[in-house]
């Protein structure tokens, strides 16, 4: 479990909070933190990239997507930072 400190948040939306991750500074981490709608956005994001996966689709011009892990404050999914 990544335990994830308010001095990691680099910012906020409407439904997810985007944490830097403590252990690889390459590394974000998107948290659902209110659930507004009945879909998840990361489960959703999850689902595009698993299906970009299989129609072998470039990711060149987006994020890679390393799946989820387990934080203090929830499930999140790990991207790659983009600076």
């Amino acid at each position: 479990m990544i335990i994830l400190q308010n001095k990691d948040l680099l910012q906020k939306g409407s439904e997810r909070a985007c944490y830097e991750h403590p252990f690889d500074k390459n590394k974000i981490i998107k948290i659902v933190y209110n659930q507004k709608g009945k879909n998840n956005q990361n489960d959703q994001e999850l689902y595009y990239y698993n299906f970009l996966n299989k129609q072998n689709i470039d990711y060149n011009n987006i994020s890679i997507c390393y799946g989820k892990i387990d934080t203090n404050l929830g499930e999140g999914l790990v991207f790659e930072k983009i600076i």
